[in-house]
């Protein structure tokens, strides 16, 4: 006897198909009871020899199943050997060696959609299935950075992208990655990403929390500027920022020279005693995280200009209660005034320059560089008061 191979579906559908016609089938004998019993013979034949097909039938498909299964765990368990020999790699080095696997992702995952104007039914189900796969690991990004990250530098794009859905599964079970210190590497790619297409709001998002993670947040937060400095004696950056303060205080601590090198700051203060001038000025406390619902006390003229800025859409996208985009910083001396700081946006920045007529002011310290130009100005304001 020839044995024929079926496909899996169309024997489901051929045995579908003969269940239904055997259930509904009633058998007439012939009349002459010789004949009879002959067909009832007969029927009674064939009928063990169907019922022992069907047997072969199951045997056979459950041991094909047994190795099928086996097989594909055996596939998971090659990529997760892999992927964690990688990371172990990278950890320990801090380089990533190659960052072919890590771009290729992040284009994917973050990066904007492809449109093909033909693609045949099947092509349009796997770019469907592509699709919830990259919604569900973009819904990592919050709460399980590190396990969007090891997907990204373990797997490569054809392992996750595979019809067989149990891989993806297997994969993405990423909540039980633990925190880690990742390289300076893969931020500095991030950068060159975000400069290179426009990415989704979960990798400004998964940006944020890595770069927090390495205690460099504030800085990476924007592109980087001109260092204008406005102080006179800047702490050293190497300051314990870890060190206790009280509860319900902003941490009590000299404001480093990066973070001042991150907005340069137009005054209008009067400089008409000798005491105000920037020489000498040292600031001691540094107070953020305003609740975003009080910037519109500020009114709306600089509310407004507060949310075009980066710093506040970045804050928006990450779903945080609070803003960065208003700072205060403290004076030690008692009689100094009180520096605050508004983020805004890079046009609306320069269009309050005319609107309250600010002048530029500038530490006389012989070490920082000179003025930026009107094209080089960032988008900080900021008032004393």
């Amino acid at each position: 006897m020839v044995m024929r191979n079926i496909h899996g579906a169309h024997a489901v559908s051929a045995l579908k198909d003969q269940a239904k016609r055997f259930e509904t089938m009633s058998v007439h004998l012939a009349k002459s009871p010789s004949l009879a019993i002959t067909q009832a013979d007969e029927i009674a034949k064939w009928s063990t020899k169907l019922i022992d097909a069907i047997d072969k039938i199951k045997r056979d498909t459950k041991a094909a199943a047994i190795m099928c299964q086996q097989h594909l765990h055996s596939k998971i368990d090659e990529f997760k050997t892999q992927a964690d020999s990688r990371k172990r790699r990278i950890l320990d080095t801090q380089e990533l060696g190659s960052s072919r696997t890590l771009r290729a992702n992040f284009r994917l995952i973050f990066g904007p959609a492809r449109e093909t104007e033909y693609s045949s039914k099947s092509t349009k189900h796997l770019m469907s299935t592509i699709t919830e796969r990259i919604n569900t690991i973009r819904g990592l990004c919050d709460e399980y950075p590190d396990g969007v990250i090891v997907l990204s530098i373990g797997y490569p794009t054809k392992t996750w992208t595979e019809p067989v859905s149990e891989i993806f599964e297997a994969i993405s079970r990423l909540k039980q990655e633990k925190l880690e210190k990742w390289p300076e590497e893969i931020l500095d790619i991030m950068n060159e990403l975000r400069n290179e297409r426009p990415m989704s709001a979960e990798f400004e998002i998964l940006r944020a929390k890595i770069s927090e993670r390495q205690g460099n947040c504030r800085r990476r937060m924007q592109e980087p500027y001109q260092p204008v400095a406005d102080v006179g004696q800047p702490v050293p950056a190497t300051n314990n920022l870890d060190a206790p303060h009280p509860p319900g205080q902003a941490n009590p601590m000299m404001i480093n020279e990066q973070n001042l090198h991150d907005t340069a700051r137009i005054s209008s203060s009067s400089r008409s005693e000798p005491s105000m001038m920037n020489s000498g000025r040292q600031i001691q406390y540094m107070f953020s995280k305003s609740p975003a619902n009080n910037i519109g006390v500020l009114g709306a003229l600089l509310a407004n200009a507060i949310r075009t800025s980066n710093q506040w859409k970045m804050e928006k996208a990450m779903n945080d209660h609070t803003t960065e985009c208003l700072n205060m910083l403290i004076p030690k001396g008692r009689h100094e005034d009180v520096s605050i700081t508004l983020w805004v946006g890079q046009k609306e920045g320069l269009q309050l320059l005319e609107t309250f007529q600010l002048q530029p002011t500038w530490s006389e310290l012989p070490s920082h560089p000179p003025p930026l130009s009107q094209s080089q100005r960032v988008q900080s304001v900021s008032l004393h008061v």
